[in-house]
Parts: structure tokens; C-alpha cells; sequence
């Protein structure tokens, strides 16, 4: 009598010979593995302790009042009609009124939709706004007010780096800093200072009396472990305020008791500032203060810690540096008053009266630069001031850095980079850019004008709750292109993939271009994404996977849209076999088996089928076998699918 052990994984059956009904039925043993996922999500909260204000903490992704645009975003306008989804409700839960309307022109309105707490619906955008640069505008009030600015065309001179509802005052690579009205807190418009976390979207509401700058504008800067801002603490009483690890400290105090509303400029890890009549230094990693003087207010502060004062004894400029104080006029005369110091540390630039002159401090000796009072700012080691010639005409100066002087074209306040480049406000409330060393007139950007600034080796222009790279390298025209990876290699046109599949896309722009800023894609038409790294397609909710994309350089140039399709397979073969006994001439035993396997896969087809005998050799099935051994018989089988899709089998 023969015995026979038939396995397929994770299935034993016992054939005897004389059960041979049995040996002819297929065996077909299914397999289900159904992985399980979980998320969670976790909000902290931070308060101040003693007399230090409370801190409000907000997640503004789970937040379910306030203004909340979900199209619209930041892009071009690429049609004749737009999607709006917009929500805006009360703390109480009531509906806000909402009213939704595009600028063009500079002040040309067109409204598109009004609504009290939600509006959805697509609307006509009017012929009249084609080819112009246009912003749309959001409103909604009931309980208080909020804003949302939406950039729609996308110029080539400038993007949409990160946007809030509100006014940002300063930003980093992880925070901004911001006011405006949340729906939560009682407070007018700009009163409520905000800030937010740029990689969880978290919130910090530092105060509801928040102040502005007495010398005009909001003024609120970030510091390495927090921020410094000036708000109100009693009626028409402000105080200048440190928010340091979860805590708000007043800073202004003195031994009296009595406060001073401060002036103050933070570089890097140092502040200065006044309290009364002294002004202070303070180390804001290590809390350290030091009195720079007693008598005297504040001018400036350079990145190397150098502070720039008016000595209210004499009147004049002083500069204090590695704890000591060094005159920098000349002169004695207390009728000469000298005011408006600016400094990089090593020279300073300030305004002389009678006669009125703007003076350099070249770190050795005071020139004078113009014989009246004049426009000057300096910055990154570069000096621009204006002066005006025989026919009264000002005409633009830059000294560099090496102290050389030249004459440029007059594009007024402006922010300088380390290498020379200017931006500035030139025409029609417009950005102009100028090298020092390339270009001999301003170069337009087509960015609106905001406050300026330039940190991380970029220009960037701060236009209401909205900061946009400004990309102002004329000579740069071409995009960048992208191609997609797929577990390492060019995707085939229509191909089939094995769930898991590794997608990445690798980005380059053209050797002599500003670089690559970003690459964007969205899956399936899903929601627009900036790539970060790769990602799987794991094929658990569809088999197919349409997927848009396209790369930016530092300079705006936009590669056209690319589209590639992926399809998952993610179904797993399977394998039926059948047992054909074979008998003796004489049919009174049976002296062997016809093993016959069957694969079946209903996506991509199956590529192979393997077997083996009691735990030997895997061997490639060909067709029908013979099994005549003497003795008992494990077999073990299993097929692959044509992207690598196994099924299951010992190993």
C-alpha cells in the first residue's frame, strides 16, 4: 500500500491509496491577510506661570470655527471658471458671512460669491482679468473679522512660499509670527499675536494686546528659542515681552517698578533694548543682560553684536562693542545733534544737524556723504544713499563693502544680499531688481510690493499674510525637468506594478540656472503636494494611479505638467492541482500519480508556477509529472504573478 502526504501551504491531507475519490479531488486552499493601521493625534498645550500671561495653544487642522479656505490656492489661473470651497463659522457654531472678490489692476474689484458659512460652488472668472496679475481676497465676519489673500497667477519673478489668515510680521524655516483676528479670542484685528508651527500647522496665541511700533507698523521678530514684541499690560501702558519656553517675561521692568515701552533690535542670539533711559544687551540663549549705557537710547544693531546709541549727554553716536564704548563724531559742540545710526558692525552711517549732512564712520574716520538729509541703508557689508546732483535730480550710490563707491540707478528703500543684488520699490508699486556686477538698469519683478527682506540666501517680499520667494535672476528662462522613478527605474508607459511600489521623482534644472526650488504633484486629482522624499502605492484603494507633476526653479520658470500612469496589482495568485492515479496493468494497485497544477491570476497573469518533493530542489512546472516513488510524498507549490506578486509557500 502506498501513502502520500499532498501539501500546498498551510493545508495537510492524508491519501491513502484505497481512498482514491479523494486523491482526484482538487485541493484549493484560500488565504486572506488583512494588515491593520492606526493613527493617532496628539495636542499639547503650553501656559505661562506666576505673572507670566497665559499662552492659548491651537491645532489649526482640527480647528472647527474661524476662516477656512480649501480652494482656491496659491497657482495659477489656468481656466475660465474657479472652484470655491470656503467654510467660516462663529465659536458658537453660527455661520459667518463670507464674501469672496478678486483684484486686478491694483484696485479693479470683481466679486465672486457671497455666502454665510459655507460656500461651494464653481463661478466665471471675468475676460477682463486675462494676462493681468490678480490676488483674490476672502473676507468673513460676525464674531470679529478674518482674511484670506489668495495669489491666482503665478509669475514667472516670484511664488508662494507659505500664507496665513493675518499680517506676518517675521518667519524662519519653522515658525511664523503673525497677527490677526481668531474667532476664539477677544481682541481687534492686528491685536492678536500669533505663532505657528510651519510642519504641524500648530498654533501658539502668545497675546490679545499685542502693540504696534511707536515709530509706525507692526513690529514683532522671532528669536532662537521664541519671540520678542511689545503689548499692552495696563490701559496705555506696553511693555516690551520675551516669550521663552512656554513663558511670557516682561523685560522693561526696572528696580522701580515702572515700565518703558521699548525699542529693541534682535540679531541672532543677541537683543538690544531700552529700559528707562539705559539701554540693554541681552544674551537671549543664556538670559545673561549687560547695560550698554545708562544714558542714552538706542540706534541700531549689527549681526556681530555691535550697538549703535544716541548718548543723551552729549548728543552724539556711540558704538559699544566687547564691553566698552568708543565716541564716534569728532565733535564736541552739544548744539550738533546726531541721530538716525545705522551699522554693520564695522561702519556706521548717521545724520549730522547744522547743517544737515549724512555721515560715514568708516570704522577710522567720519565722511561726509551728502550735504543734506538724504534716503541711505546698509546692509550685508553694502551702503546705498541718495544724494541729489547739479540739476536736483537724486541719484542712487553704493559703497561695497571694500569701500569702492558707485553710481546706480535709484530704486528706492531696498534690501541688499552678500553679493551686491538689490531689491527695491521702483515703478507702478513694483519690485526692481539690480546687480552691482551684471546688470546696469532695474530689472521688474512682477511681485506686489511688500516689506522686503533677504535671509537664507533669498529675496523675499512679506505681502500681508502671504511670504513670496522673489525670484529676480533675469537670465534664467528655462524650467527644470523631472522624471519619475519607480522601484528605481523609468516607469513602463501603462505598465503594471506589484503593490508597495517605490515612487520618486528627481528633479534638475539647467546647469547655468538658479536650481530646482520645488516639485509638486497630486495623485488621482487629490490635493496638490510639495515632494518631500519617496512614497508607496500600496494599491489598497484603487489599482490605478494617475499622477501629475512638475518642478519649479529658484527663478519660477514652471516645467509643464507631466502625467504618468501606475497600476497596482496587488491580487495574489493561486494554484489548483489534480491527482491522477496510474494502476497496475492488472488494475489491482496503484504504482504511481500524474500530478497535474493549474495557476490562475485574474490581473497581470502568472509568470511561473514551482513545486518541489519532500523539501528539496524547487523545480520550474512545465506540465503534468509523474510521482512513482515508494513511500510517503510531501509536495509543495505555489505560483508568481508577472510583477512578483507570490503566493504563499514555505520557505
Amino acid at each position: 500500500m502506498y501513502k502520500l502526504f499532498f501539501r500546498k501551504y498551510g493545508k495537510l491531507v492524508l491519501l491513502p491509496a484505497l481512498l482514491v475519490v479523494l486523491l482526484l479531488a482538487s485541493v484549493t486552499p484560500a488565504f486572506a491577510e488583512t494588515p491593520l493601521e492606526g493613527s493617532g493625534a496628539a495636542q499639547t498645550s503650553a501656559s505661562g506661570e506666576e505673572n507670566h500671561a497665559e499662552i492659548q495653544v491651537n491645532a489649526e487642522a482640527s480647528m472647527p470655527t474661524g476662516l477656512i479656505v480649501n480652494k482656491p490656492l496659491d497657482g495659477a489661473i489656468a481656466k475660465d471658471s474657479m472652484e470655491l470651497d470656503i467654510s467660516a463659522y462663529k465659536p458658537d457654531g453660527q455661520p459667518a458671512n463670507i464674501t469672496a472678490f478678486i483684484i486686478y489692476d491694483g484696485f479693479e474689484r470683481h466679486y465672486l460669491a457671497t455666502g454665510a458659512g459655507q460656500i461651494r460652488k464653481t463661478v466665471p472668472i471675468p475676460s477682463a482679468i486675462n494676462a493681468r496679475k490678480v490676488t483674490m481676497n476672502i473676507e468673513a465676519w460676525g464674531a470679529g473679522y478674518a482674511k484670506k489673500t489668495i495669489f491666482l497667477d503665478r509669475s514667472p519673478s516670484y511664488s508662494v512660499v507659505d500664507a496665513v489668515n493675518g499680517e506676518i510680521l517675521d518667519f524662519n524655516d519653522d515658525k511664523i509670527l503673525y497677527t490677526g483676528f481668531d474667532y476664539s479670542t477677544t481682541g481687534d484685528l492686528n491685536n492678536v499675536l500669533k505663532l505657528l508651527d510651519r510642519h504641524t500647522r500648530q498654533e501658539i496665541v502668545l497675546t490679545d494686546k499685542f502693540q504696534t511700533n511707536r515709530h509706525g507698523g507692526p513690529k514683532a521678530v522671532l528669536t532662537p528659542k521664541g519671540a520678542l514684541f511689545v503689548q499692552e499690560i495696563a490701559y496705555a501702558h506696553e511693555e516690551l515681552t520675551e516669550y521663552k519656553n512656554g513663558e511670557l517675561i516682561l523685560l522693561g521692568e526696572d528696580t522701580d517698578g515702572q515700565f518703558y515701552s521699548a525699542d529693541y533690535e534682535v540679531q541672532g542670539h543677541i537683543a538690544a533694548f531700552q529700559r528707562q533711559r539705559a539701554v540693554i544687551s541681552k544674551n537671549l540663549l543664556t538670559g545673561v543682560e549687560s547695560v550698554v549705557t545708562d544714558n542714552g537710547w538706542l540706534s541700531d544693531l549689527s549681526e556681530d553684536g555691535s550697538i549703535v546709541y544716541l548718548s543723551a549727554s552729549d548728543r552724539k553716536i556711540y558704538k559699544f562693542k566687547d564691553g566698552a564704548s568708543i565716541k564716534l563724531s569728532a565733535l564736541t559742540d552739544p548744539s550738533v545733534l546726531e541721530s538716525g545710526a545705522k551699522t554693520d558692525g564695522i561702519r556706521t552711517l548717521y545724520m549730522r544737524s547744522n547743517p544737515k549732512a549724512l555721515m560715514l564712520h568708516n570704522g577710522t574716520e567720519n565722511i561726509e556723504l551728502a550735504p543734506h538729509d538724504t534716503g541711505y541703508h546698509i546692509e550685508n557689508g553694502w551702503i546705498i544713499y541718495y544724494k541729489k546732483d547739479s540739476q536736483g535730480t537724486y541719484q542712487g550710490w553704493m559703497i561695497s563693502p571694500q569701500g569702492e563707491s558707485k553710481l546706480i540707478p535709484a530704486i528706492g528703500t531696498s534690501v541688499i544680499s552678500p553679493d551686491g543684488e538689490i531689491l527695491g520699490p521702483c515703478i507702478s508699486n513694483q519690485i526692481c531688481y539690480y546687480s552691482h556686477g551684471d546688470v546696469n538698469e532695474p530689472f521688474p519683478v512682477l511681485a506686489d510690493l511688500g516689506r522686503l527682506l533677504y535671509k537664507g540666501n533669498q529675496f523675499y517680499s512679506i505681502t500681508g499674510g502671504s511670504i513670496l520667494a522673489i525670484h529676480a535672476t533675469p537670465n534664467d528662462i528655462t524650467p527644470p525637468k523631472t522624471q519619475m522613478l519607480v522601484n528605481g527605474a523609468t516607469p513602463v508607459y501603462d505598465g503594471w506594478y506589484k503593490a508597495g511600489a517605490r515612487v520618486e521623482f528627481l528633479a534638475q534644472d539647467d546647469p547655468a540656472g538658479t536650481g530646482v526650488r520645488d516639485t509638486r504633484y497630486d495623485i488621482n486629482n487629490g490635493p496638490r503636494q510639495t515632494y518631500t522624499g519617496p512614497f508607496v502605492l500600496t494599491g489598497e484603494d484603487t489599482h490605478h494611479y494617475v499622477l501629475d507633476f512638475n518642478s519649479t526653479d529658484n527663478n519660477g520658470n514652471q516645467e509643464g505638467q507631466q502625467r504618468i500612469v501606475i497600476k497596482i496589482d496587488s491580487d495574489i495568485p493561486f494554484t489548483k492541482s489534480t491527482l491522477t492515479p496510474n494502476w497496475s496493468a492488472d488494475k489491482t494497485y496503484i504504482k504511481s500519480y500524474t500530478v497535474t497544477l493549474r495557476a490562475y491570476d485574474q490581473t497581470t497573469g502568472v509568470k511561473a508556477t514551482y513545486y518541489r518533493i519532500n523539501g528539496g530542489e524547487w523545480k520550474t512546472y512545465s506540465g503534468p509529472f509523474e510521482m512513482d516513488q515508494v513511500g510517503e510524498r510531501r509536495l509543495d507549490f505555489y505560483s508568481v504573478d508577472n510583477v512578483g506578486n507570490e503566493e504563499k509557500h514555505p520557505a
